[in-house]
């Protein structure tokens, strides 16, 4: 086993990686991974398509072309600039469509989060071999797996890097140039991720700093650890202002809008309970599929939990065993093995979310996430806090590669059945798949760009959006024009507002008119329909009512299923 190397650590997660990639590589231009009815998908298709395009003119980042009027419209949801930067290359090098972006953002992301856990491992003082099964635990995680449909929400790889730039600081009391080294990389893993995701950015900020807490009180050799650390506090003179650059538009967000957060209802929707224990994902294999009796498509999960913080049985049997024997460990990499557990509790204890429920009562009690939102406004924007438990995936995985070094070392070559049953079961299946319908690409004539356009038919709430609402984010940078459509994780007041009175109009409570009349005055220059077969009575009733108008029907390029309207000066 000799030549069992870091980079053949890899291969096992390449594996499942390339498992879950799989359906998409005969279709790689015009499809992506859409679990979950694939709606999340498409509209981050559209965000790394327009961050992609923009990537160099920050002032447009945050622009995006949906929701007229309303400007720093990303600000409502993650920009995946740090995914658009990562595809850079490829866009240099090639003009590849927004589902080929989007399929090499994941492969490229999940790629790098395996190589930055076993980054975690080799910092951590561990060997190759059992570096395997940690970065396996990660990316074959239920956790991971039920990730697929969220770019942003996969394991972030920004968060391990810089956990692994800390533990490589920690690690280096011999060499000034390395901890300058070390810390210079998780200040800028830290920041990287504000551009990655700011669930992430959270995990990444308590991943950089629980270690280095742990291993100061545990020490107890205060004095010598500052000296040792004081490169610190210049680099974070310079990280903070960094991560207040990327977060201004979410801060200009919630000045403008004091209901930029999520209620305690949300919050609760978003947060785990112990049954979610056991959930192990929906897209994991189970004993259905093994004898060919597994669901397809929407019987996947419709009726199934999307928490999941089952880290997997077999990965939390091998973690509970190197626990138990964890004075095995050197002494240096127990203390890492602790920092990372007591990271994993935390994470842990956050996913359960803001409060809850006293049994027998009608009470509730506070949590620790709870209370950090009273302090700490920002995370009142959070509502899918079971994502926290990430950091015990992360931990249980850290353990599992000891668990199995103690193995290997006790059962020698036999001990190779548990890492080749744990990529087996890790391994997802039927991961449904989902197309950038071609229209949205095509003109509806040969009307000018740049134009601002009011969209029908619209939902009457963000619950009941779908892929018509999410699509206009595509089709308005194709067709470079501003729209009041679209769907994003938070909706302002203005577009709400505009949604029922739509609704108010179809229901006949509001003449349309007075609805054209106010939008020609904020610059809205036409409208476009969505020819939605399945919604024809809704679509109908808008063609009537821009013709009494007085609005023009411009000429319909063959195969376009969207028309569009100008308003007559």
């Amino acid at each position: 086993m000799r030549k069992f190397g870091w980079m053949t650590a890899l291969v096992p997660a390449l594996i499942i990686i390339i498992f879950c990639m799989l359906p998409v590589f005969s279709s790689w231009d015009t499809h992506m991974l859409g679990p979950f009815g694939g709606i999340d998908a498409l509209l981050q298709a559209g965000i790394l398509q327009w961050s992609g395009q923009n990537f160099l003119t920050p002032e447009l980042w945050y622009q995006l072309p949906i929701f007229y009027p309303e400007h720093d419209v990303l600000g409502y949801m993650d920009s995946l600039l740090g995914q658009a930067l990562s595809i850079q290359p490829i866009l240099w090098l090639a003009d590849i469509s927004a589902a080929a972006q989007y399929n090499w953002a994941m492969l490229v992301s999940l790629i790098l989060s395996a190589i930055s856990v076993l980054l975690i491992w080799r910092n951590s003082g561990g060997d190759p071999i059992p570096g395997a099964i940690v970065t396996v635990v990660v990316i074959g995680s239920p956790y991971t797996l039920a990730q697929l449909g969220h770019l942003n929400q996969l394991p972030p790889p920004m968060v391990f890097f810089a956990i692994a730039a800390v533990i490589g600081a920690l690690n280096s009391a011999a060499s000034l140039r390395n901890r300058i080294l070390w810390w210079g990389a998780a200040m800028l893993a830290v920041v990287s991720q504000a551009m990655w995701g700011w669930y992430g950015f959270v995990y990444a900020a308590m991943g950089a700093a629980i270690p280095v807490v742990w291993n100061l009180f545990s020490r107890r050799e205060y004095k010598q650890f500052i000296r040792l650390n004081w490169v610190v506090l210049p680099m974070l003179l310079i990280a903070v202002p960094a991560v207040l650059w990327m977060a201004e538009p979410q801060l200009r967000v919630a000045d403008r809008y004091s209901e930029f957060d999520r209620s305690d209802l949300e919050i609760r929707a978003g947060s785990a309970d112990l049954k979610h224990l056991f959930e192990r994902g929906v897209y994991r294999s189970n004993p259905a599929d093994w004898v060919g009796k597994g669901l397809d498509g929407a019987q996947r999960y419709e009726d199934r939990e999307r928490q999941v913080l089952n880290p997997g049985w077999l990965a939390i049997a091998l973690a509970v065993y190197g626990i138990k024997h964890r004075r095995k460990l050197p002494a240096e990499m127990l203390q890492h093995g602790y920092g990372l557990l007591s990271l994993g509790f935390i994470g842990l204890i956050f996913a359960f979310g803001e409060s809850t429920g006293l049994p027998f009562t009608d009470k509730r009690m506070l949590l620790p996430f709870g209370v950090l939102r009273e302090f700490i406004d920002s995370l009142r924007a959070f509502r899918g806090a079971w994502r926290f438990s990430l950091l015990t995936v992360l931990a249980v995985a850290w353990w599992a590669g000891f668990g199995f070094s103690l193995l290997r070392n006790r059962y020698g070559v036999k001990a190779f059945g548990v890492p080749v049953l744990l990529v087996l079961i890790s391994l997802p299946v039927t991961l449904p798949i989902i197309e950038i319908p071609s229209e949205v690409n095509l003109p509806s004539n040969s009307f000018a760009s740049n134009q601002k356009l009011l969209t029908l038919p619209a939902p009457l709430n963000e619950y009941v959006e779908d892929q018509t609402e999410v699509l206009w984010l595509l089709r308005a940078i194709t067709t470079e024009n501003q729209v009041t459509g679209g769907a994003t994780g938070w909706v302002p007041d203005s577009i709400i507002k505009l949604r029922v009175e739509l609704s108010d109009c179809e229901a006949g409570l509001i003449s349309p008119p007075e609805i054209f009349d106010r939008f020609i005055e904020l610059g809205i220059t036409g409208a476009e329909i969505a020819e939605r077969t399945d919604d024809s009575i809704r679509v109908e009733f808008w063609r009537k009512a821009l013709s009494s108008y007085g609005a023009t029907e411009m000429p319909v390029v063959d195969g376009s299923r969207y028309s569009r309207w100008v308003f007559e000066n």
